[in-house]
């Protein structure tokens, strides 16, 4: 292989390698926001929290009724999932840094061996030719 190729492939691995770390830092999620902070001048809420007065009576009619029970347990198993895979697909950088990290390690592999076997390729003639050479 020739020394300009050799070192430019192992300059760009030696770059890929110190720059994926750096840049595959985990980015904040873009779905959550930020709460805002309470407002230290703002009366404190002087009521609890609502509550419905008929939240009793709708525990006991799920505690009675098992297909609406698991129905409403599916929507929020469905909701949930969703919620939590926007999460997961708003922070893949790393993801795309690390394939692209393996693609060029694995360009490179193939370029270094194509390399060698054009020498060895060479070699192999090189070596045939002497052969006749001699034998003449």
């Amino acid at each position: 292989m020739s020394k300009p190729i050799h070192a430019f492939l192992v300059a760009a691995l030696a770059v890929a390698a110190l720059a994926a770390p750096a840049a595959a830092q985990p980015q904040p999620c873009k779905l959550t926001v930020a709460p805002t902070p309470p407002d230290p001048t703002a009366p404190a809420p002087k009521q609890a929290p609502y509550e419905s007065p008929m939240r009793q009576q709708c525990e006991d009619e799920l505690d009675r009724d098992d297909a609406w029970w698991f129905n409403l347990e599916g929507r929020l198993r469905t909701h949930i999932h969703e919620q939590t895979s926007k999460e997961v697909t708003t922070n893949n950088r790393h993801v795309v840094i690390a394939y692209a990290a393996m693609w060029l390690l694995a360009v490179g592999f193939v370029v270094i061996l194509w390399r060698k076997q054009q020498a060895m390729r060479a070699e192999i003639e090189r070596l045939e030719s002497e052969l006749k050479k001699a034998e003449k």
